[in-house]
């Protein structure tokens, strides 16, 4: 609570915390003369062994599954399928193993992932998600409290750039590895801001911990919440302005009680020390001054 009332700029992940994280196959585009069905298919197998939301658009396409598999955080994954290898997620770590530039990008909208091989690419996919419907009046509240708020995602900065105008967000970047978003936000706290940091996913556990404090949505993966300060125990992201104004309005408070305690003790003791206040005087008003404090500290159940 002391950490979330003096944080002055907040900053969300994008998939799965600023959009409800269920992903769907909006498009399949094929570049070379692999059929939509099998690059489907093949997709599914190697995102089968996947943790991350991604992996769900696959889910009716399911039908195989590779034989091994390695999750690059941040970047994608590589499986093997018989004597082939693929690679899907972003184009530059796709094309890695055939040592190809990738083809440019599709102009539809979404999450755009490349699946490739040791030849080339083979087909584009792209991946649609909506963004939560609280999600523009939760940042409006965060705004109006006088905080910053910022964007920082590993997505394409195309789709980066049309959520952050969607939501009335100034600040943001994309193209972000785990570690990038890590090192952004420290650069953020030496040059004094004081940061809260949302997310969701295996990749946002670095940023999560090194972050001054943290959330984790209510459907982040276990590592994600046991690297954050809090956790929401539902996914309307206007609990975290409900959290921040709580916590200041604990800190007024505690400050509030400390006056009193201190003032209330530097008039009564000299004046019970020097015999002017009988003994069940003192006790009354020591009884009295308690009951303040604890009354004072009960109007926060008004909130």
């Amino acid at each position: 609570l002391e950490s979330l009332a003096n944080v002055n700029a907040v900053y969300f992940d994008k998939t799965g915390t600023l959009t409800t994280g269920q992903l769907s196959l909006k498009e399949t585009i094929a570049v070379n003369n692999t059929s939509i069905d099998e690059l489907r298919s093949l997709a599914a197998a190697i995102e089968s062994r996947s943790e991350h939301p991604i992996a769900n658009a696959f889910t009716p396409y399911f039908s195989f599954s590779a034989e091994h598999s390695t999750n690059y955080v941040g970047q994608g994954i590589e499986g093997s399928i018989g004597q082939r290898t693929f690679r899907i997620g972003k184009p530059d770590f796709a094309m890695e193993i055939s040592g190809l530039q990738p083809p440019s990008l599709p102009k539809e909208a979404g999450i755009c992932l490349l699946l490739a091989d040791q030849e080339g690419a083979l087909g584009w996919f792209i991946i649609d998600d909506q963004l939560r419907p609280e999600a523009q009046r939760a940042i409006q509240q965060i705004q109006q409290l006088g905080l910053q708020v910022g964007m920082l995602t590993g997505d394409q900065a195309t789709n980066a750039q049309r959520i952050a105008q969607n939501l009335g967000i100034d600040r943001f970047e994309a193209n972000l590895s785990p570690e990038d978003k890590l090192a952004r936000v420290k650069s953020l706290q030496r040059e004094g801001e004081q940061i809260l940091m949302i997310g969701d996913g295996i990749n946002d556990i670095p940023v999560l911990s090194g972050a001054q404090t943290s959330i984790a949505m209510n459907g982040a993966t276990d590592l994600a919440k046991t690297s954050s300060d809090v956790v929401l125990t539902n996914s309307n992201l206007q609990r975290i302005p409900e959290a921040i104004m709580l916590a200041r309005k604990t800190r007024n408070i505690i400050r509030q009680n400390i006056g009193w305690a201190l003032l209330y003790n530097l008039i009564a003791l000299p004046f019970a020390a020097a015999g002017f206040i009988p003994p069940w005087m003192a006790a009354i008003g020591m009884s009295l001054s308690s009951l303040i404090v604890v009354g004072n500290a009960l109007r926060l159940n008004s909130h």
